[in-house]
């Protein structure tokens, strides 16, 4: 499901830390074989985010994942930092 909204780039909501977080999925991928997932937040609880970023989220602490109709076009730039060469690309809307 993630994988698909990324290609999409659709958004998804979640419950992450007991808030509602909507994302913009920007790359799934593996690190000490643990799916992680960065991405843009959108909404947490509702509310924007003072400071747009990429934030990284281990896959098992999102619960009740599922995509929404909401579309998200990346910013190129924000996911440089995350680029660490160990990691083994899942899935990602920064490559077509």
């Amino acid at each position: 499901m993630i994988k698909t909204a990324i290609q999409r780039r659709r958004c998804v909501r979640a419950t992450y830390n007991r808030g509602e977080v909507v994302l913009a999925p920007y790359m799934l991928y593996k690190r000490h074989d643990e799916l992680h997932l960065a991405a843009a937040l959108v909404t947490r609880d509702g509310e924007a985010p003072k400071l747009a970023k990429v934030g990284v989220y281990r896959l098992s602490g999102l619960a009740g994942l599922e995509p929404t109709s909401k579309m998200f076009t990346p910013k190129s730039g924000l996911m440089d930092e995350y680029k660490h060469p160990a990691d083994e690309i899942v899935a990602s809307a920064l490559i077509r």
